[in-house]
């Protein structure tokens, strides 16, 4: 409950003049302090009100323009906001323990881990590369380099390499004809592609990721395929490479067109309404991470890409019409004239 109030917290800050002239180490603390007393008013003891829990779960859901506001914060506040859960606090706290040179429950232990006789390996959420948070907040610190030092990992593991850009090379330098989805979820999973500066290397994951496309068979988007798709937006964003992305989006729904070539395709529990909605979330994420972009670029990319799935997918015009009409409310009237109103203009006279 604590993350979700939090995250609640925040964004009511970023919609506030007054919140914007804070200094963000400020900021967090003040919205960290707010939820945490907002949870112990709330929070019987002993349990967890689950529909209390739920209804801030839903006061928490971001759009767009949430997104990009976010996306002009610092990276350590970008990526507790985005990525934060309970076990990657779980792991911070036991890295605090270990500084302080007091014992770590086993139930924490085993909670943020898997152990045998001889090895240690972290939670993928754990594992993953982190940025570097003012060192004062240990609710935000890497917690493996504390595991290292405690003797729980080793310094030649895998999990041991902290730097982003260091983990994504290790990655690259696998076997690129193995199976493409796995590498593709190493990479969602471990890797903050936000947090990578390194353009030669981006343009190296963007020729893998083409590598994987051409040896993926993708039918369906099933999990192992959400991975890579969201690896792909991510990375052509982070490139501002709207083209390739919308050639690998495009390509795709000509080929769903044909596998569901007959009637309209709603946002419903059928499996071709299940993936139109997970192939327009994938270019929704494509339109909500990356930077240096004006919200007005952001919408107008999403639009020219929902526009190109329906010329190849007509099913789906409907259900395009209505993302649309929903992104359009979340914009200003300026910004819903130049990008979004258009687009959905035209497909409504197709």
């Amino acid at each position: 409950m604590f993350k979700q109030i939090f995250r609640h917290t925040v964004w009511q800050t970023l919609h506030s003049p007054d919140w914007e002239k804070l200094p963000p180490e400020l900021m967090f603390c003040l919205a960290w302090v707010f939820a945490d007393q907002v949870t112990r008013v709330v929070s019987p003891i002993g349990r967890q009100p689950k529909d209390l829990d739920r209804w801030f779960a839903t006061l928490s859901k971001m759009n767009l323009v949430d997104y990009h506001l976010i996306h002009l914060l610092p990276n350590w506040i970008r990526h507790v906001l985005l990525k934060s859960t309970s076990v990657r606090m779980l792991a911070c706290l036991a890295a605090e323990l270990i500084a302080l040179d007091s014992e770590v429950p086993s139930s924490i232990r085993a909670a943020i881990g898997r152990s045998d006789a001889t090895t240690y390996i972290p939670l993928p959420e754990v594992a993953a590369a982190s940025t570097s948070a003012p060192p004062e907040f240990w609710s935000l610190a890497d917690a493996v380099p504390a595991f290292v030092r405690a003797g729980w990992l080793k310094d030649s593991d895998s999990f041991a390499r902290r730097d982003a850009a260091e983990l994504l090379r290790t990655i690259l330098d696998e076997d690129s004809t193995a199976d493409p989805s796995l590498y593709a979820a190493l990479v969602a999973v471990l890797v903050p592609l936000d947090a990578i500066l390194d353009v030669e290397l981006l343009n190296s994951l963007a020729e893998r990721v083409a590598a994987w496309f051409d040896n993926a068979e993708i039918v369906d988007l099933a999990p192992s395929h959400q991975a890579f798709l969201q690896v792909a937006a991510e990375v052509h964003a982070m490139r501002n490479d709207i083209e390739s992305f919308k050639s690998l989006i495009v390509t795709l729904a000509a080929s769903f067109s044909a596998k569901w070539p007959h009637g309209r395709v709603r946002f419903d529990d059928t499996e071709a309404g299940r993936t139109a909605l997970q192939l327009m979330n994938i270019v929704y994420m494509f339109g909500s991470v990356g930077r240096d972009r004006t919200i007005l670029q952001r919408t107008e990319e999403i639009a020219a890409v929902l526009r190109a799935i329906v010329d190849v997918w007509p099913g789906v015009r409907a259900a395009v019409l209505t993302l649309l009409d929903d992104l359009g409310s979340q914009l200003d009237a300026d910004t819903a004239c130049q990008s979004v109103w258009p687009t959905a203009l035209e497909i409504r006279a197709k």
